[in-house]
């Protein structure tokens, strides 16, 4: 398309002269053409770039990368692996001290020291394959907790605050401790941790607070005193039972609380073969005790000046326990006429028969008047006596210390050598005993002549 070079006219192709100003067109079309060949020729040449600066280019593009590439890596790698190698080799070297300053540094809550962090070393590589597994975990899951089999968190990485040269992360281990609460089954029980004495408890079956600790092996004590009883209990704390990074460890004493029951509610307790100084009407209950069966209990009761024993009971898991006392032999007025009545017709039998051991039956060997009697015999025989029991009348008796004292009006007849008789009437007066075997005389304390006239 050409133009005229005046006036701007559209000129067809061969026009010689601008129709509209009359201007040559042959100039304007000949310039075009020139400028058209120009362009051709430059589209068809090739656009050369020097070597140099080609070299250039690559070798920045390679270093940039390099640089980029290095400083990534020692992003992430500089200090991540070297802590877990750290760790790892404190735990393989058994060496407690630096694996004491790491579990200080990568936590707060607990302060650890070089014999609790032997321990933990212990603990963690109790089972070996167990604990590579925890170190596997560490290495490939480091933004969250690794945690035991129980879901306890125990330790994880963690990007420190500050950098490296002010451009690498730097990395370190969180230590997760168990926070531990203590108790008994026994109110104020005081209770040790590790040999140092922590508080009292304050009611039963309750907790306190105990502080933090890691996995291991660590010592818990509990005391307690019951009125009669001193209780002890140690254990080692089973972290198997630990949930959500916490573990109750309850200290169950072997005890028990004895209601008691006598057939003689005044009968006094002894446990362990002291005096309580209390009846079992007054103490009704007793306990906490023992019931490993280190204690025994039995009651003892005095009764006119005789002192009876249960039979030593010890103790368990007894929830109940009844005494049983031999009952005293109470005797009757009834009976203790009977007594005498045979007492007398029996010794004028042995008097007759000049036999003492037929007084035997009626009378304490261990006493005075088995040996007056003996000799009263020899008495009667060089005389030639012998008597006739004719009857007898209890005047009194009373309950002493070891028995009874008697007083009886008696009555004889009484035949003399020379064929001559007489009545005679006595009021005497014994201390009768009271043996296994019944009652028996054992003194004659007075007797005095009532009446004596001829036959």
């Amino acid at each position: 398309m050409f133009f005229c070079k005046k006036c701007g006219n559209q000129l067809a192709k061969g026009q010689v002269f601008c129709t509209k100003c009359g201007t040559e067109a042959a100039a304007s079309q000949e310039r075009v053409m020139k400028q058209e060949k120009t362009s051709r020729i430059a589209l068809n040449e090739k656009v050369e770039i020097p070597w140099k600066l080609v070299t250039i280019v690559v070798i920045g593009i390679v270093i940039a990368a390099s640089l980029g590439g290095g400083h990534m890596y020692m992003m992430k790698q500089a200090d991540l692996l070297k802590v877990i190698d750290k760790f790892d080799a404190a735990i393989q070297g058994n060496d407690a001290d630096a694996l004491a300053e790491m579990m200080n540094e990568g936590q707060s809550a607990a302060q650890v020291s070089e014999e609790e962090a032997a321990s933990y070393i212990e603990y963690l590589t109790e089972d070996e394959q167990n604990y590579l597994s925890l170190l596997e975990d560490l290495n490939f899951q480091s933004s969250y907790p690794v945690t035991d089999r129980n879901g306890n968190n125990m330790f994880k990485l963690e990007q420190k605050a500050d950098k490296k040269w002010f451009l690498y992360k730097q990395y370190e281990i969180i230590f997760y401790p168990m926070e531990l609460r203590i108790g008994s089954n026994l109110e104020a029980a005081e209770i040790w941790l590790n040999g140092e004495k922590l508080k009292r408890q304050t009611e039963q079956d309750a907790y306190i607070e105990a502080g933090y600790l890691f996995p291991g092996k660590h010592v818990i004590k509990a005391e307690a005193a019951s009125e009669y009883t001193n209780f002890q209990l140690e254990e080692e704390i089973d972290f198997s039972a630990a949930a959500n990074n916490q573990i109750e460890a309850m200290l169950e004493f072997d005890s028990t609380t004895v209601k008691l029951d006598a057939n003689f509610d005044d009968a006094i307790l002894f446990v362990n073969g002291k005096s309580t100084g209390k009846s079992i009407r007054e103490i009704g209950t007793v306990g906490p005790l023992a019931s490993d069966g280190s204690v025994t209990l039995h009651v003892e009761r005095t009764h006119k000046g005789e002192t009876v024993k249960s039979d030593q009971i010890q103790i368990f898991e007894d929830t109940r326990v009844r005494f049983t006392l031999e009952e005293p032999i109470v005797f009757t007025e009834a009976e203790i006429a009977r007594f005498m009545d045979s007492y007398f017709s029996t010794m004028v039998a042995s008097i007759n028969t000049r036999d003492a051991s037929v007084a035997r039956f009626v009378m304490d060997l261990e006493g005075k008047a088995y040996t007056e009697h003996r000799d009263y015999l020899k008495v009667l025989e060089e005389r030639g006596i012998t008597e006739e029991y004719l009857s007898m009348e209890l005047l009194s008796y009373e309950e002493v210390e070891g028995g009874f004292q008697v007083r009886t009006n008696e009555e004889y007849h009484i035949f003399y050598g020379d064929d001559t008789g007489k009545y005679k009437s006595f009021e005497s007066e014994f201390f009768v005993t009271l043996l296994k075997d019944g009652l028996r005389i054992h003194t004659l304390l007075s007797t005095k002549e009532l009446e004596s006239r001829d036959l």
